[in-house]
């Protein structure tokens, strides 16, 4: 699976399970994902201005939903 992809489920996941840590959300949503990626994933959501206070703590990633993150993930709910 392409890392737009990932992402793009990522956000949504993010969106509906709002306060779970990123990897909980990855598994729940059935990505192949690691911790690594996980990391670069945020880390690109975060660049894009999607997610903002992406840290770490206990080896599990959180972070929160920007106003455009959240217009993101609804424009792609709706998409599909």
């Amino acid at each position: 699976m392409s890392t737009e992809i990932k992402q793009s489920k990522l956000l949504v996941g993010i969106c509906i399970h709002s306060g779970e840590c990123l990897e909980e959300i990855a598994k729940n949503l059935g990505l192949s994902t690691t911790r690594d990626e996980i990391e670069v994933l945020a880390s690109l959501m975060e660049n894009d201005g999607l997610l903002n206070g992406v840290h770490r703590e206990y080896n599990k990633t959180h972070a929160e939903l920007t106003s455009k993150g959240v217009s993101t993930a609804f424009s792609l709910l709706e998409n599909h």
